[in-house]
């Protein structure tokens, strides 16, 4: 269900905060309890504030794509493979189906607006 909260765009509020709570809730307990949680899914860093609010204060929360990146632009930079290229580079999105649904979703991960008519629909 926490794919299906992300990909809905219910990502904070009261729902999705009694989600979390119900998947995590049982690690509460000091036997239980951990010190790092790592958002393995690509979807759960769009749910790190209720997963934080979840969890202990003390409890470390760490995006893996976050950390993916960093490294992957670490080795980037140590190979000489770096993009040096002043101006931004462009993207295209694809999706093979529901450019709508797409766009939410999509401009969510991305952090920005997204319109249906950036997205071209392709078949596999």
């Amino acid at each position: 269900m926490l794919v299906s909260l992300a990909e809905e765009g219910w990502v904070d509020g009261g729902i999705a905060t009694d989600i979390v709570r119900r998947y995590l809730g049982g690690l509460d307990d000091d036997k239980q309890r951990p010190d790092c949680v790592i958002l393995g899914c690509t979807h759960f860093p769009l749910l790190r504030d209720a997963i934080a609010s979840v969890m202990d204060e003390g409890t470390a929360i760490v995006d893996s794509a976050g950390t993916t990146a960093a490294v992957a632009a670490r080795e980037l930079a140590h190979a000489g493979l770096l993009n040096a290229a002043v101006r931004p580079g462009s993207l295209t999105l694809l999706a093979t189906d529901g450019a709508t649904r797409f766009a939410r979703v999509g401009g969510q991960f991305l952090g920005t607006d997204l319109s249906p008519d950036d997205i071209q629909i392709v078949d596999l």
